[in-house]
């Protein structure tokens, strides 16, 4: 029998109707399972060897699919279909099984096999589509222990032996390392390895050996920050052949690190004349002089930005009344090497270059930097060892380093840069009249650059008696969405204790919009933001990582940041010229008023440019000198210390990642801290 086209319409939607129901009742059931205790990470490196026929069998099942949210408010003429993956990371491994082949019973590969924690193993699905290293692999649930999988792996035993040699020495000179738990700083310990004997005894005999991922964590002494992750020098900010400044008239317009280049290459333009580069970013400019809408919520006008339009066009204006890339007000702060991003989808993390608006003086020469910065973050189409050895390698100094960065660069800039550009960021206090700092998002659709949600921000801030969705005005005592956070912090509290969830379009119902349509902050002088929840939730360490994890909990009270991590910097001549000042969550700091727990410094920290901790001495100590130690403003007794030493982190995590590339990373691309964020 054969139905009218219109009749297969109805049914369709139906079904896609009910399947959003179904998805949303199991969505809802998985929280409320969120709402059980985390279990205790194993703290000690165990290892043992025991014969391979005690590995555990693995079962298959069908295939997890990762989800994805729409993002968009496609009724408000936002981004249409515009797709957030959700990271469907795996858990924290609390212990690896390797059993060697074995060619008299036929294994010609490696079993890897890995214990979760119960309650984040029975979340997972039996089957687990996954990318360790360079391998494509399903890792499987095991028939008799279900927080085991294991999947056949190609592995280097002999580079493994190699790298625990190498830790086994470092150890034995007392080698300490930090421990993070997502971006805090918990302590220093000795560095753990595997005695590489029993990797050999292990090989020979084909039986499995067991150990932690302690053994794993690299050294991050061994890493330049200021080469390898995150670059401030003036001699590349400034660099004559890359940059232009448009006040002075000096450098090169249109060089290889300048924003009009980047918007040029991602708008698959004509450098030599830019016309659709000009018309993209007059477009995305003009959305700050208006009202939009972002997942229903109402982002309000700006009024700063017409004077950022005058002035740019007072000397740059193209012949269609855009303005003119070319000669951008937007000078280069910093180039930002952000590996610790690494996800499945994106193994090498993300690539960025932040920009800070400096108009011109009336004279036409430098004026002062202005509180606006733009941040462009690209995904990274390479392999990720090759990625972190490129700037591992960046030991070279003066014109052969910039040299050497802009090859590093131009392989995600230059190349399909529309499609490798994940989204741009603004953080600006300078278009508000009441010194408001807000952060919003854009990613690229259909050739424009539209406004989206801010990622793991709920709407609502105690900032400017703003109004949540429930049209209830946010007050500092109520902190905006009082209820409804609780409720979602209370749902997600295994989730965000493991660091390892995204907060939704909507909550509690599909019809609820609950992520931000900005993220809002101060004034400063008299505020800074942080979430909490009235009634507070259950548990103050989940708030806080969540607040954390959040744009202007990140940005903010948090973390003791007055919503820049990398300050605008006074343009000038480079012998003149200083770099961007870095945030204390960044270097940390080194003089302030009380003792702090971990060393001989003070704290909390004093602002910039008390503070004298910067990239060169964030890695100079066994126990490093410079922390970032807030208290706790969940916390009404004031007992609760979070430490922060970011450079750091991002500095380990660089490291591990080149440790495990001689054995093609397959472990270490399982032992990185996870972090819910972006930031």
């Amino acid at each position: 029998m054969k139905f009218p086209k219109q009749s297969w319409s109805v049914a369709v939607c139906l079904l896609a109707a009910t399947a959003i129901i179904v998805s949303f009742k199991v969505r809802s059931t998985a929280a409320q399972a969120g709402l059980r205790a985390a279990q205790d990470l194993k703290q000690d490196a165990r290892i043992t060897i025991r014969p391979a026929t005690d590995l555990l069998a693995a079962s298959p099942s069908a295939p997890m699919i990762p989800a994805s949210v729409v993002f968009a408010d496609a009724a408000n003429q936002q981004p249409s279909l515009t797709e957030l993956q959700v990271n469907l990371d795996l858990p924290p491994v609390e212990e690896f099984i390797l059993t060697p082949p074995n060619p008299d019973l036929k294994t010609l590969k490696t079993n890897l096999s890995m214990r979760f924690a119960e309650e984040a193993a029975e979340r997972l699905g039996a089957t687990i589509p996954t990318t360790l290293g360079n391998q494509r692999v399903v890792l499987q649930r095991s028939a008799d222990d279900p927080d085991i999988y294991s999947a056949a792996v190609d592995f280097n035993w002999d580079a493994f032996a190699q790298e625990q040699q190498e830790r086994q020495e470092l150890a034995n000179s007392g080698k300490l390392i930090p421990v993070f738990e997502g971006h805090r700083l918990l302590r220093m310990e000795r560095m753990q390895f595997i005695d590489p004997e029993q990797i050999r005894q292990a090989l020979q005999s084909h039986q499995s050996i067991r150990f932690t991922p302690q053994v794993l964590q690299g050294d991050p002494s061994n890493i330049i920050p200021d080469h390898e992750l995150m670059i401030t020098s003036i001699g590349v900010v400034e660099d004559l052949t890359r940059t232009w400044d448009p006040c002075a008239r000096t450098g090169k317009q249109m060089g290889a690190w300048t924003f009009g280049a980047l918007m040029t290459a991602i708008a698959n333009d004509d450098p030599s004349t830019h016309l659709i580069a000009d018309q993209m970013v007059q477009s995305w400019l003009d959305l700050w002089t208006g009202q939009q809408t972002v997942n229903h919520f109402p982002v309000s006008f700006r009024f700063g930005i017409l004077g950022l339009l005058r002035n740019w066009r007072l000397f740059a204006q193209d012949k269609n009344g855009n303005v003119d890339v070319s000669q951008a007000p937007f000078q280069l702060n910093a180039i930002v090497n952000r590996i610790d991003l690494a996800q499945p989808s994106n193994p090498a993390g993300e690539l960025r270059f932040i920009f800070g608006y400096a108009p011109c003086s009336g004279s036409g020469g430098e004026g002062q930097p202005a509180a606006f910065n733009v941040i462009v973050e690209y995904r990274v189409p390479v392999a990720e060892c090759s990625w972190a050895r490129q700037w591992h390698n960046l030991d070279v100094s003066g014109p052969r380093f910039n040299d050497a960065l802009q090859s590093i660069t131009e392989q995600v800039v230059t190349t399909n840069a529309s499609q490798n550009l994940n989204r741009v960021r603004t953080n600006e206090a300078f278009t508000s009249t009441q010194g408001i700092w807000e952060q919003r998002q854009f990613v690229l659709s259909s050739g424009a650059l539209q406004e989206v949600p801010v990622p793991q921000t709920p709407n609502g801030d105690t900032a400017a008696g703003r109004i949540d969705f429930n049209q209830q005005t946010c007050t500092p005592s109520s902190n905006c969405l009082a209820g409804v956070l609780t409720s979602y912090i209370n749902a997600s509290q295994q989730d965000i204790l493991n660091n390892n969830y995204t907060v939704p379009l909507s909550f509690p119902s599909p019809m609820s919009p609950f992520l931000g349509g900005s993220a809002l902050n101060g004034p400063l002088e008299q505020q800074l933001v942080f979430w909490q929840g009235n009634p507070p939730p259950s548990s103050n360490q989940a708030r806080s990582i969540f607040s954390e994890n959040t744009c202007n909990g990140c940005h903010g009270r948090e973390t003791f940041v007055k919503f820049r991590q990398v300050e605008n910097r006074q343009p000038g001549p480079p012998n003149t010229a200083a770099p961007s000042v870095l945030s204390a969550f960044l270097v940390g700091c080194s003089t302030s008023s009380q003792s702090h727990p971990l060393t001989d410094q003070t704290g909390p920290c004093p602002p910039p440019p008390t503070n004298t901790c910067n990239l060169q001495n964030t890695l100079t100590q066994q126990n490093p000198a410079c922390i970032s130690w807030v208290q706790d403003p969940g916390d009404p007794s004031g007992s609760t210390i979070n430490q922060f030493a970011e450079i750091l982190r991002r500095a380990q995590i660089l490291s591990t990642i080149l440790h495990g590339c001689s054995s093609d990373g397959l472990l270490q691309s399982l032992v990185r801290p996870h972090i819910s964020s972006v930031h």
